[in-house]
């Protein structure tokens, strides 16, 4: 009787360890591919920063760089970060990107 009640704990230790904490990861990133909208600063997986142009009903369009726009699949956002727009009204996550195209630093910033 003992051996089986530790399987039985040892069983439950399991689910609670690895499979609860995955459960919460999958729910968090569905709740953010839901939630995606046009004019949201995401980082995908591969670690591209950019803004939401467009959503479709299974993909995004992300503009990286004034005149790139990239589409790609909803689950390749990994998080979104909070953009700032400037005077220009263009949003940093788009200038930067431009900039690191470009090797010009943003303004203030000098480059290594």
């Amino acid at each position: 009787m003992d051996g089986s009640l530790l399987i039985v704990l040892l069983i439950g230790l399991m689910y609670v360890v690895l499979v609860m904490p995955r459960r919460r990861q999958m729910a968090r990133a569905r709740q953010l591919q839901a939630s995606l909208a046009p004019g949201d600063a995401v980082v995908t997986i591969g670690g591209i920063h950019g803004v939401i142009s467009a959503v479709d009903s299974d993909s995004v369009h992300v503009v990286v760089a004034s005149g790139v726009e990239l589409r790609m699949v909803r689950d390749a956002v990994a998080r979104k970060v909070a953009a700032e727009v400037s005077d220009s009204g263009e949003s940093t996550a788009v200038r930067e990107a431009a900039s690191d195209e470009s090797g010009d630093a943003p303004e203030g910033e000098a480059r290594p």
